[in-house]
């Protein structure tokens, strides 16, 4: 998956634990996943919906979008 939209597909959580000498080791502690299992390391991720952005209209058509799609989905939660 590396189309236009998709993401870098930096999945790992990663902590940085300090030693005695004063330097540190980092080791990765888990991956991403997806809502459906899927891994995204190194593969990334495409958007389910993708809202172009307009650079001349002053509105943010991607925040209204979203919430548009939010509400839409609490609506449909509700019933």
């Amino acid at each position: 998956m590396s189309g236009l939209w998709s993401s870098f597909g930096k999945g790992l959580v990663q902590q940085v634990y300090s030693l005695s000498d004063d330097s540190a080791v980092m080791i990765s502690t888990s991956e991403y996943y997806t809502p459906n299992g899927r891994v995204i390391n190194n593969v990334g991720i495409e958007p389910d919906i993708i809202i172009p952005i307009d650079k001349e209209v002053e509105d943010d058509i991607q925040l209204e979008a979203a919430v548009d799609l939010l509400l839409k989905r609490d609506t449909v939660n509700k019933n």
